[in-house]
């Protein structure tokens, strides 16, 4: 991927090569890709995987406990997605939204803990489907989300912004510093070769 701005108007040229490779285990391929990145002979990246209401944020809060135990405390967790993680212990007969706080409330203490940044996705309200960007008001079951979060960004896109390739990204919830969620960066991405993000301008 290559950028260049020409007659102030940016522009991004994409390069394509295609290689005939042995079959090897995609374990394998995976660790050697992130050995190439990292320049590092250890694997840093862990990955659990698990089907919905499986695992419970607390017991994510373990095995990040348990890899800082064996020397290997993570930078970045990431968890896709956080709504849908089991209840935690004891919250079960709880109303559901008080499930999923007691859900965010793990994830924060898990940040603050190990000092890692942890970031996840949450489900949008059905008033985000027509809102053209996207607000406090527009996120599912509790408001107390924004209570435990440090940041929490809106992706937004029109049926015209998606035939572009283009997004806008805002702060919808910020814990320090000046923002507003009118304003939003404007970010030109191409999911079909795995980059989701390749140029970001803010508007003038």
């Amino acid at each position: 991927i290559s950028f260049e701005v020409k007659d102030n108007v940016p522009r991004v040229k994409f390069k394509t090569e295609h290689r005939e490779k042995p079959s090897l285990k995609q374990l394998l391929i995976a660790k050697a890709k992130l050995q190439q990145v990292t320049a590092s002979k250890e694997l840093c990246l862990k990955m659990r995987c698990a089907g919905a209401s499986v695992v419970s944020a607390s017991e994510i809060e373990r095995d990040v406990r348990d890899f800082a135990k064996a020397g290997w405390v993570p930078d970045v967790v990431v968890i896709d997605y956080a709504d849908l993680l089991a209840p935690e212990e004891g919250s079960g007969s709880q109303d559901y939204r008080h499930q999923v706080n007691e859900t965010w409330k793990v994830l924060r203490r898990i940040s603050l803990e190990y000092h890692c940044l942890v970031i996840t996705a949450s489900q949008a309200a059905a008033s985000s489907y027509d809102a053209k960007t996207i607000r406090k008001k527009d996120f599912s079951e509790d408001k107390r989300k924004n209570a435990h979060i440090t940041g929490l960004l809106g992706i937004n896109q029109t049926p015209e912004e998606k035939d572009l390739g283009i997004y806008r990204l805002n702060w919808v919830f910020l814990r320090d510093g000046a923002w507003t969620e009118t304003q939003s960066v404007w970010v030109a991405g191409n999911l079909e070769i795995a980059c989701p993000c390749i140029l970001s301008v803010l508007p003038q």
